[in-house]
């Protein structure tokens, strides 16, 4: 796998990602959060394990509050060195800036996850594929971390970052099931 060809899709679709107006990401944010909350997937999880999403990634703050709302166990992500660990959060009020400027749990004041097999992780991305690739931005957290940890993965993006496929390396992780404005295309136990 040449290490390029993942550095010029990143740019690729980082660009189209940003390249998206207030009012498109607006509606694809909308429709992804009340796709997910109404969902069986969703609605089985009692545990979810959920990016605080930055920039122009799929939002999840309106996600994070109505699982809070509805009883469910929620756990953001951490980065200590190189690897990522999920601390439950009971509010959204909870979380500081931290590396990457990624809004992250105090551990402190926060109670290391460790998730059944139910659990629900959403996983961030700059694009994934129609196999359940996922190009991420190349630190590799989230591919270490799903290695380590049997929980169900809902990749969350625009459907115009959903590709017909992606450059991949042995230790990326692949997706459950994916979910855009359009719908989930499910792949494996989902």
């Amino acid at each position: 796998m040449c290490v390029s060809a993942k550095q010029q899709c990143r740019r690729l679709y980082a660009g189209v990602r940003d390249a998206m107006t207030a009012a498109e990401r607006d509606a694809v944010n909308a429709a992804i959060t009340q796709a997910l909350t109404a969902s069986d997937l969703y609605r089985d999880a009692n545990v979810i394990l959920a990016y605080v999403s930055i920039r122009s990634e799929v939002e999840t703050r309106a996600i994070i509050s109505h699982a809070l709302a509805h009883n469910k166990t929620v756990a953001v992500p951490l980065c200590i060195g190189e690897q990522m660990e999920f601390y439950c959060i009971s509010a959204l009020d909870q979380l500081r800036p931290g590396r990457f400027g990624v809004p992250e749990p105090d551990p402190a004041t926060c109670v290391n996850c460790d998730p059944p097999p139910t659990a629900l992780c959403l996983v961030p991305g700059l694009a994934f594929d129609r196999s359940g690739r996922r190009l991420g931005y190349g630190a590799g957290f989230y591919d270490r971390y799903l290695a380590a940890h049997a929980v169900l993965r809902l990749g969350l993006c625009a459907a115009r970052c959903l590709a017909d496929t992606l450059p991949a390396e042995p230790t990326d992780q692949t997706m459950d099931s994916i979910l855009t404005e359009s719908g989930f295309v499910a792949f494996n136990k989902i």
